[in-house]
């Protein structure tokens, strides 16, 4: 093995300092208030680090049915546009308020709102309210996490599924935030490909703007 020789330092920027970067980094569980946001804002701002994933967290913002409280998630996005970053919003997960299954998991993770219409018209007028909410703020959301991987579609990964559950959260966003940027994917699987051939069958891309992936488990 070769014996690495410090040459020098880097300095790193701000993220008040830095135009336009394609370096982000994942800021998610705060849904499910993993860990305590305001020891890590102003280390996150000193490291370079541009584009900031954090989760949307429909249980906490919705916990009596119509009433929604963005406090928290307006703390957190607050917190990071003053220090330069750019926050964009991953929606995920369910709601216990609207399906029994996603009432028994912790932070109702991979538990889609696709069971019953009023699961889905739940979660059509969340997604509405919170684009109307965080109008001129967040620019891009991203449609749930990892659907190709049962952890978190627990019913069974279906691209068909998913598509028509991107399309009709995409035109619930529209409706809130006509300028949304909508990211369709988060797809974790790199073989087969049969899900997101499934996903853009049911004309999913006529309703996003890009693509996500995550690291391949397989």
């Amino acid at each position: 093995m070769e014996r690495l020789i410090k040459i020098g330092k880097i300095k790193p920027r701000k993220a008040s300092e830095i135009k336009n970067s394609r370096i982000g980094i994942g800021f998610e569980k705060l849904d499910r208030k993993v860990f305590n946001p305001e020891k890590a804002y102003d280390k996150l701002a000193m490291i370079g680090a541009k584009w900031v994933r954090i989760q949307s967290g429909w249980e906490r913002t919705e916990q009596e049915k119509g009433v929604y409280d963005f406090e928290w998630l307006d703390s957190i996005v607050d917190n990071l546009l003053e220090r330069g970053l750019v926050p964009w919003i991953n929606l995920a997960y369910g709601n216990g308020l609207y399906d029994d299954d996603a009432a028994k998991v912790f932070g109702a993770v991979g538990c889609p709102p696709v069971k019953s219409e009023e699961a889905k018209k739940g979660w059509a007028d969340y997604i509405t309210a919170l684009a109307a909410h965080m109008k001129g703020r967040i620019s891009y959301y991203e449609v749930w996490n990892e659907p190709d991987g049962e952890w978190c579609w627990k019913h069974g990964p279906n691209g068909k599924e998913y598509g028509q559950f991107v399309v009709d959260t995409s035109v619930a966003l529209k409706k809130g935030d006509s300028s949304a940027k909508v990211i369709g994917g988060a797809i974790c699987m790199a073989k087969p490909l049969d899900f997101a051939y499934d996903a853009f069958s049911v004309g999913m891309g006529e309703h996003i703007d890009a693509i996500s992936f995550h690291e391949c488990h397989r």
